[in-house]
């Protein structure tokens, strides 16, 4: 249920961030810089230490990575944004509850991949 809550705040925080609201409340560049850094840094060193990847590859690898959760933490944030602003009377209760179905659903479906590809 947290990964289809989480995949719920990531869609609201791409409709946030693809609204024309004109006083969005957005993460700050700084903190964007940083969780990029971080990921970066722990991605490219992941893939260098565990999966052996070749060293300029290692580094590609973590920037694609990087930018995903750089991504998913500031639609996460304009999600919880959108929460807090009221955007809710905007989408009506029919839509909210399409996309809690939907993103249950697909976080059953991303758990069971990721089950059945660990084994």
């Amino acid at each position: 249920m947290l990964m289809a809550f989480v995949l719920y705040a990531v869609i609201l925080g791409i409709i946030y961030m693809a609204s024309d609201t004109p006083q969005k409340v957005m993460l700050p560049a700084p903190i964007v810089v940083l969780v990029f850094a971080l990921a970066f840094v722990f991605t490219s060193i992941f893939f260098s230490n565990h999966r052996s990847v070749i060293y300029p590859w290692s580094l590609l690898g973590g920037g694609i990575v990087a930018l995903a959760v750089t991504f998913i933490v500031t639609a996460v944030y304009g999600g919880i944004q959108y929460m807090n602003g009221n955007g809710f009377a905007g989408l009506g209760w029919e839509v909210s509850l399409y996309l809690l179905a939907g993103c249950i659903v697909s976080s059953v479906v991303s758990v069971t991949y990721l089950d059945q590809n660990s084994r």
